[in-house]
């Protein structure tokens, strides 16, 4: 993606678009920047030198800068984070080669000419391979960044024996047991409603447990019995079939991620049957307006882009191998869904 820049102005948006025309490059460079801003990364951890452009054919003695700017409206201000990353085929040396952030444009802390300054005009030592962020403790951008949730389920990788609780749960949801354990722990209010609702939900659902097995521990789902009522139905999770798996995991998203968290997701159909969309997108939709949060989906499910297109959906295509992006318009004299038209080729007509 070269000179890309995108707007939210909806608690949910679809990305649509064909494969490669850059969608989940999006979800990938918000993982990227909260791995280096929250986790504390190395640049070069995160980046490859073939995450440059390749079309723009560096030579390897050239250096190359990929810009960054992250603008979010949080509870405590307005917050601009700005990142410029310098590549560098022929060391494949990757740095920092500037940044920033700020306030409501109140300059926090710069790093610029091997310069790293904060507010009050203090120089501290500047170092290439990491964010300078880390010399702050601004704990609202960074709760802001930690509630960014960058989805794209696994469910084959999906373990039910754990260690340990995790407060982070990873991209495919394979930690999901360790995850939910912190949650059983913190939130239990968060976990009382997401159990009550999916008793609605997947059939002879009752409740989730949690099974000491020596020094580790077990995630299991406990189903009614219809032949005895006085004993439940066992599995560990990861017997649960792939849909079901999913199904859990998407519920426990909109249920249990904090209060005006940013939940992006690709392909969230996959696996579930297709009664089982609606239902999902009615809660995810309750609960956006509910507690503040927001979500960005990337479909080709023809019911997930019906919902949304009109309203919120945003077309991405390639032209001369750089991303253009188009807010999808409402306004369509054909007669046909947005469904139709993208099956059909249509879309950019419109």
């Amino acid at each position: 993606m070269v000179n890309f820049e995108i707007n939210f102005d909806k608690d949910i948006s679809l990305f649509l678009g064909a494969n490669g025309s850059g969608k989940s490059t999006v979800f990938e460079v918000l993982n990227k920047l909260r791995r280096i801003i929250v986790d504390e990364e190395k640049v070069d951890n995160v980046f490859d030198i073939k995450d440059m452009s390749r079309w723009l054919k560096p030579s390897r003695t050239e250096k190359t800068e990929v810009q960054f700017e992250l603008d979010i409206e949080g509870i405590e201000g307005f917050y601009k984070y700005f990142l410029v990353v310098q590549f560098w085929a022929l060391t494949k040396e990757i740095k920092v080669q500037e940044e920033s952030f700020s306030v409501d444009d109140k300059l926090i802390v710069k790093s610029k000419n091997e310069k790293t300054i904060v507010l009050d005009n203090t120089e501290l030592p500047f170092e290439n391979s990491r964010s300078c962020m880390r010399y702050l403790s601004y704990d609202p951008f960074l709760a802001v960044l930690r509630s960014f949730f960058i989805v794209r389920i696994n469910p084959y990788d999906m373990v039910s024996t754990f260690n340990k609780v995790n407060v982070e749960v990873k991209s495919d949801f394979s930690n999901y047991a360790e995850w939910f354990a912190h949650l059983n722990e913190k939130s239990r209010r968060e976990i009382s409603i997401f159990e009550k609702a999916m008793r609605d939900i997947l059939p002879g659902f009752d409740y989730f447990r949690i099974l000491l097995a020596g020094q580790a521990k077990v995630l299991q789902v406990e189903f009614e019995n219809t032949a005895n009522k006085k004993e439940a139905i066992t599995y560990d999770f990861d017997e649960l079939s792939e849909g079901q798996k999913v199904l859990i995991v998407l519920y426990a998203l909109v249920y249990c991620a904090p209060e005006n968290s940013l939940i992006c997701i690709d392909e969230p159909e996959n696996f579930l049957a297709l009664p089982e969309i609606q239902p999902w997108f009615d809660t995810l939709y309750d609960q956006c307006t509910e507690r503040g949060l927001q979500a960005i989906l990337i479909s080709h499910h023809p019911k997930i882009i019906n919902l949304l297109a009109n309203d919120s959906g945003y077309w991405f295509s390639r032209e001369s191998n750089l991303t253009r992006l188009q807010k999808i318009s409402a306004e369509n004299e054909s007669g046909l869904s947005i469904a139709e038209l993208i099956e059909r080729g249509w879309i950019d007509e419109h």
